[in-house]
Parts: structure tokens; sequence; C-alpha cells
């Protein structure tokens, strides 16, 4: 799905009536199991899309985040899950005042056990983005 310039203006007149036609085509690709073949197209869209438009999904993508920032599921392929997961980061980063903290407490979290997880490297660029003096004793982890 492309996001058409309209959506804007319609966005801004019924933001209520968008989210609730829009919701469950994120849902469905926050939710799928991807193989190989799959790509995160609706997050894609939705990274380059207005703030009037994304900001009505930035709640959810948190929520989203906050339970699936290291959950990598059987037969899931890595490439792309890292794929949606970038771009849900990419969102909140742009459309989310406070992300920034946010996310680092994520990333921070996730690399405080000092063993692999999934997306560690992701995990890590992020921390030493956002907190360069947490991020640089972690990056020995990575080696």
């Amino acid at each position: 799905m492309v996001i058409p310039h309209w959506l804007e203006s319609l966005t801004e007149a019924h933001p209520d009536a968008v989210k609730q036609t829009l919701s469950p085509d994120l849902q469905e690709e926050l939710d799928a199991i991807v193989g190989p073949e799959g790509f995160p197209t609706f997050l894609q869209d939705l990274s380059h899309a207005p703030a009037a438009v994304a900001n009505l999904f930035v709640p959810c993508l948190r929520t989203w985040l906050e339970t699936n920032s290291r959950r990598l599921r059987k037969n899931e392929n890595e490439s792309v899950a890292l794929s949606r997961l970038r771009h849900v980061i990419k969102i909140l980063l742009a459309h989310d005042d406070d992300a920034g903290s946010y996310i680092q407490g994520i990333a921070a979290d996730n690399l405080s056990g000092r063993k692999k997880v999934p997306f560690m490297l992701l995990w890590l660029s992020l921390l030493m983005r956002l907190d360069p003096d947490a991020g640089t004793p972690l990056s020995s982890i990575c080696v």
C-alpha cells in the first residue's frame, strides 16, 4: 500500500476513521511470522508518511516494540524481521518526542545480559547513537 497524498487531509478531518481503517493492516504486518519473501511494506510507507498519519500509530508501535524488541519467532526470517524492527524504530524516532530515551532504555535492557540476543547489532548501534557512553563498554560483546 502506498499512502496517498490526500490521506493527510483525511486524517486531519477524521483521525479515528483513518486509524480504525488502517490499524488492521498495520497489526497484520506487525504480527506476521515473516518468511524470506515478506517485507514490511505498510511500515515502509508509514515511515515516509506525513506526521498526521504516522502519529496515529505511535501508541500501537510502542506497544509492539515493548513486547517484540528481541523476539525472533520459529520459522521467521531474521533479516525481514530486522527490517520490520528498524522501520518501527525509525517511525518512533521521527514521530514520538520521547522515543529516544524510550528506545535507549530498550537497547540497554536488551544488551544488559552481555549475552547474544536477536538483533544485538541493531541495539548496540542504537545505543551508541543515543548514548555513546553507555554503548561503548558493551561493544565488546558483539565481537
